[in-house]
């Protein structure tokens, strides 16, 4: 209970095997932190194993998972309860327990040229149940197969252009895993889902089907006869998931990808742990997951630390489980019993985590340019972006456009990103977009709002921050002193949270 576990930098994880410590009993607390921080910093690949993120994680587990090697992996054995399931329902489970996460992962398993593998690993019963718990979590009104197929037919002038071109980053990591499936297969419709959300997330909200239709006619996935659509079971009954077929599965190498990237560098302000027999409760909090019916209702569980003291012996070994020490930003998964194994050293994954290129990290001038979230947030700004939708269909062409009125500076780094954002290659194709719809309802909301205590004005936008951003998460970090009375009174600078239109979980963090 008195041991201060070392921290780990960011998003970061570390597995450890084994900890030893001997010292007498006043002091063994404090040799265990010693022994555990060198284990942090150069523990031996048979001992410590280590991943740049939670999505690098989950990614090189699901791969695992797929080829049935996750058993003799000893970092692995806290998911041994997934071991005894089916392949199609091991991954099911899994991407279930982190579906806010799971635009991440499935980039982090296109960058090990892995997502085929997985993705087709699901079986149409399994596809279908996740696509459910997405929408639901997403919160918008999942469209039947028929009238995706229905708009896939209809003229296409008044509907907006799409941003995915085939030489697009969010194009090529889902060609492969797609390009076969026809329009009916509930694996493709939960692709062109997540491709929806990230590319276009205000058209998933209001136009579902016609938003599947269009990116279905982007991949050239062609209409598919009634007689050939399989039949999904009901999503209200939950059967145990059966393996999909081995020749459904895509061909890979043979030798998997180099799996580690860039660790990320913000200050860890807590290192969250747990210990075997204490209890550490996770509550997942309201603004990351939407109420689902899911098999698991949380992203997360407990996690722990296997410790045992001798009684008067001043001796401790923690690692009769492997030991988790992780990021602040990231959370546990469950732990779970199993088996000693022996450890693969030709793993890749045993080689020491770099920083994560999942994770889009910059430093802004501009980070008030976000507190304007909360403001598109309120139910009245809603109401415009619903109504107005189809001239931007992304919350980030409104967020941009928004910026504008206050002379947001078109040379911070935030610019480029907000433009990779909507699919675009260069930031000067931001002028091509619409002007910013329903603009005056917008001010006048502005000025009502915040105009007494005088924070519409280009100030509010100047904030020293760093912003790191994956596909589904988007973190702010500002120092303390940037804290802005005004600012928090108005309820501009809290956390936005789970954002529909934006298809982002964003914090705001003061460090």
């Amino acid at each position: 209970d008195f041991v201060s576990w070392p921290k780990v930098p960011g998003e970061s994880w570390v597995l450890i095997r084994q900890v030893r410590a001997r010292s007498p009993a006043g002091w063994l607390a404090n040799e265990l932190t010693r022994a555990t921080t060198a284990e942090v910093q150069s523990g031996n690949a048979d001992n410590v194993v280590r991943f740049a993120s939670l999505a690098e994680l989950l990614a090189a587990l699901l791969v695992d998972l797929v080829r049935g090697q996750a058993i003799g992996r000893w970092y692995w054995r806290r998911w041994a309860h997934l071991f005894r399931l089916p392949a199609s329902a091991a991954v099911e489970q899994l991407l279930t327990e982190h579906l806010s996460r799971l635009p991440s992962l499935c980039a982090r398993l296109a960058k090990l040229r892995r997502l085929s593998e997985v993705w087709l690993t699901l079986d149409q019963a399994a596809a279908e149940r996740l696509l459910q718990a997405f929408a639901r979590r997403s919160g918008f009104v999942l469209p039947a197969a028929r009238s995706v197929e229905r708009e896939h037919l209809k003229p296409t002038q008044k509907t907006p252009p799409l941003l995915l071109q085939s030489t697009a980053p969010l194009y090529q990591q889902w060609q492969d895993a797609v390009r076969s499936l026809p329009l009916s297969d509930a694996r493709l419709q939960l692709a062109l889902v997540l491709i929806g959300q990230q590319i276009a997330p205000l058209m998933l909200l209001q136009a579902p089907a016609t938003l599947l239709a269009r990116l279905a006619e982007a991949f050239g996935v062609m209409h598919t006869p009634a007689a050939q659509r399989p039949t999904l079971p009901s999503v209200a009954a939950r059967g145990t998931p059966t393996a999909a077929p081995a020749a459904a599965r895509a061909a890979v190498s043979a030798t998997p990808a180099a799996s580690g990237p860039d660790a990320n560098d913000h200050a860890a302000a807590a290192l969250h742990t747990a210990v075997e027999g204490v209890a550490h409760p996770y509550t997942p909090h309201p603004k990351d997951y939407a109420p689902a019916a899911s098999p698991i209702a949380a992203d997360v569980s407990p996690a722990a630390l296997a410790e045992s003291t001798e009684t008067g012996a001043g001796e401790a070994q923690a690692g009769a489980e492997p030991a988790s020490l992780r990021g602040p930003h990231d959370s546990a998964p469950e732990l779970a019993a199993a088996g000693a194994a022996q450890p693969d050293d030709s793993h890749p994954l045993l080689r020491a985590a770099s920083p994560d290129p999942d994770f889009t990290r910059f430093v802004t001038a501009q980070g008030g340019l976000l507190y304007l979230l909360n403001f598109l947030n309120r139910p009245e700004a809603q109401s415009l972006l619903e109504l107005h939708w189809a001239l931007l269909p992304s919350g980030w062409g409104w967020l941009y456009r928004l910026g504008q009125t206050l002379r947001l500076d078109e040379r911070d780094p935030i610019v480029p990103f907000i433009a990779a954002q909507l699919g675009l290659e260069q930031p000067a194709e931001l002028q091509r977009l619409p002007p910013l719809p329903a603009r005056q309802e917008l001010l006048d909301l502005a000025r009502r709002w915040y105009g007494g205590a005088g924070l519409w004005q280009p100030d509010l936008l100047r904030l020293n921050a760093r912003i790191h951003a994956t596909p589904s998460h988007l973190d702010l970090y500002a120092p303390l002193a940037e804290v802005r009375l005004p600012v928090r009174l108005a309820g501009l600078d809290i956390d936005p949270g789970w954002l529909p239109w934006l298809g982002r979980v964003v914090t705001i963090h003061y460090d």
